[in-house]
């Protein structure tokens, strides 16, 4: 949970969505879970049961870029990623979770080495995983090898596979690690 400005919010949902404003940090995909009033926690619902901790140690980061793809861009960035010594990549998908179709090639390169992550630009929803199928599509990048980002936003799931990367987990934990937010 992440309380600012006596609302409560699920960490998993809070983003924030204002350069300057006191209220800066909202929860897009359902609101504030409560509030903090008159000195304690008000539940609008139950409040949410704690996730089990997903790593049992401490863990270093692993270097993990996210990659931006936009409808004219091209693949060096992802191609780069190895060279530079990456461990992972979140790709930063349109819509969905959707790729133009210059950026597959570079993407099954990188899905031979690394784990690759599906995430959205789009604040709202999760990532889909079975609507739509053209080449591009959450369907095909998940046939693939991508992991669903499900409800992490980019950069939250940037910072979950650099710390599951770190923890020592396999591409199957880390899949078993994301599944959890889909």
């Amino acid at each position: 949970l992440v309380v600012l400005n006596d609302e409560i919010h699920q960490a998993l949902y809070v983003e924030k969505m204002h350069k300057g404003l006191v209220q800066a940090f909202q929860s897009v995909n359902g609101g504030a879970v409560g509030y903090y009033l008159e000195g304690r926690p008000r539940f609008l619902h139950p409040a949410p049961q704690h996730r089990v901790a997903l790593f049992s140690n401490r863990v270093a980061p692993e270097r993990v870029a996210v990659v931006k793809a936009v409808l004219d861009g091209d693949d060096a960035l992802l191609r780069a990623t190895l060279d530079l010594g990456y461990h992972g990549v979140v790709v930063e998908a349109m819509g969905a979770g959707h790729l133009p179709a210059q950026y597959l090639d570079a993407l099954d390169t990188l899905l031979e080495r690394i784990p690759v992550v599906l995430a959205s630009r789009v604040p709202a929803g999760p990532v889909f995983q079975n609507t739509y199928g053209f080449p591009g599509s959450e369907i095909d990048l998940i046939r693939r090898g991508v992991i669903p980002a499900g409800w992490l936003s980019p950069h939250k799931a940037r910072i979950l596979l650099a710390a599951a990367l770190g923890a020592g987990k396999n591409i199957q934990q880390v899949r078993d690690t994301f599944a959890q937010f889909a």
